[in-house]
């Protein structure tokens, strides 16, 4: 994946964007007890030749920085 700013990356199929690679692998990784984030959405917004990608997740109760 070619990234052109800090947000803007060249569009690629929804499937192999950044983002549901992402939410899968959280979503895998949970499914076998690993102590990560639950994955709650995806997405891919599209603009001509450039996409941005978000991952949401569920908040952490307690969590600390």
């Amino acid at each position: 994946m070619a990234k052109v700013s800090r947000d803007l990356f060249l569009a690629e199929r929804v499937a192999n964007s950044r983002a549901m690679r992402e939410f899968s692998l959280l979503r895998e990784l949970r499914a076998r007890g690993r102590p990560v984030p639950q994955a709650a959405d995806a997405r891919q917004q599209r603009m001509g030749l450039w996409h941005r990608s978000d991952t949401l997740v569920r908040l952490i109760p307690d969590a600390q920085e």
